[in-house]
């Protein structure tokens, strides 16, 4: 079974994590769990941007998370144990180059065709050496990537 899990910044004064989102620090915390909607009550996966006010809510209490930053998780782990969320960002093997994990549609080379093709699902994007903007499959992130924060922080 899959388990969805959810990620959202609650905004609270003096909390623990500050991010910036429009050129703005807000202070607050990150929550963690499903997302509900007031209006049916009920548990939701998939209904974010027709939401009039996002919620998380976990075993311990319900959030009104800020929008923007509600993450899916992608269901893997890095080498140190750390669950990964679209919007993260990881180190790759390196130790230099920094990928963001994200979800939605991207390119991928097919080498028997030899065309790019579009795929959906998690993904990571980044920047080579020549500055070239590049996307791939999410893979098997246990073995090399190291979570550094999010894009928000």
């Amino acid at each position: 079974m899959i388990e969805y899990v959810f990620r959202g910044f609650f905004a609270e004064e003096n909390g623990p994590a500050i991010i910036t989102i429009s050129g703005q620090e807000i202070s607050g915390k990150w929550v963690y769990g499903a997302l509900y909607d007031r209006q049916i009550n009920t548990i939701i996966f998939d209904k974010i941007h027709s939401l009039e006010s996002v919620i998380i809510i976990n075993e311990d209490a319900y959030y009104c998370v800020i929008r923007e930053t509600v993450c899916l998780g992608t269901g893997l782990k890095d080498k140190n144990g750390v669950d990964i969320y679209a919007g993260d960002v990881f180190t790759a093997r390196d130790g230099q180059t920094k990928l963001v994990a994200k979800l939605g549609v991207y390119q991928m080379y097919c080498p028997v065709d030899k065309v790019f093709m579009n795929n959906m699902g998690f993904y990571v994007e980044f920047y080579n050496s020549n500055n070239n903007q590049l996307q791939m499959p999410l893979g098997p992130t246990i073995r090399y990537a190291s979570v550094v924060g999010n894009v928000y922080e």
